[in-house]
């Protein structure tokens, strides 16, 4: 089957089933690198909390301030 006759097909999917296929695909990549693990779980970075480090190297740099 080929890409192309592949798309419409995965288009027409209910929503759970492209998350089935997601996962699969990924599985299935994930099989070809030496450095991933399967089943393993890997961290990602997500922008949901990054105004932390914002204040965090405030106070950092506020720290390490010469006092006045």
């Amino acid at each position: 089957m080929q890409l192309a006759e592949l798309l419409p097909a995965l288009h027409n999917l209910p929503r759970p089933d492209k998350f089935r296929a997601v996962q699969f695909l990924t599985a299935e990549l994930a099989q070809g690198e030496d450095s991933l693990t399967s089943g393993a779980e890997y961290p990602v970075w997500s922008p949901n909390e990054a105004h932390s480090a914002a204040t965090t190297l405030s106070a950092f740099l506020k720290d390490q301030a010469p006092p006045q």
